[in-house]
């Protein structure tokens, strides 16, 4: 189970601007509103759901918060601390070390290491069949592209 945010690359259409009809994202504007349900291989998932794609097990996917037995989502530490400069891992540094005597080996910045990502709640993608309900309309997938005549 690999965390969306630090770990994976997220698939197509992911983190961007609304696709169509069946592409809601948390993260970008779209609310769960009432009437809303996003439904993963005929289970309802909205409250967890992050970001969706209606579609087929070929072409839907849903991004979930992972919620531990309290209902609490469950958190992400922080990643390993980095140069901020040049991103060389900074292994050997110490949280309790003295901030002005720290030196990068790789480009040499007298900047305080940072963590490569910052604590957050763990999300995960979901390959599947995914349907959106929007008050009384099932949507499964884009709408097929229709051709003039």
């Amino acid at each position: 189970m690999s965390c969306v945010t630090c770990e994976i690359t997220p698939p197509e259409g992911h983190g961007g601007p609304r696709l169509h009809d069946g592409h809601i994202s948390a993260r970008h504007g779209d609310t769960f509103t009432l009437g809303l349900a996003v439904l993963f291989r005929g289970q309802d998932w909205t409250l967890q759901t992050v970001e969706a794609m209606a579609g087929d097990e070929t072409d839907g996917w849903i991004e979930v918060r992972l919620i531990s037995p309290d209902g609490t989502p469950t958190i992400h530490p922080p990643g390993p601390h980095i140069c901020p400069d040049c991103a060389a891992p900074r292994p050997d540094y110490d949280e309790g070390g003295d901030a002005t005597a720290v030196f990068c080996p790789g480009c040499g910045t007298p900047h305080k290491p940072v963590p490569k990502w910052p604590a957050h709640p763990v999300t995960v993608i979901r390959q599947g069949h995914v349907q959106i309900i929007r008050g009384t309309q099932l949507i499964t997938g884009p709408e097929p592209a229709t051709s003039a005549v």
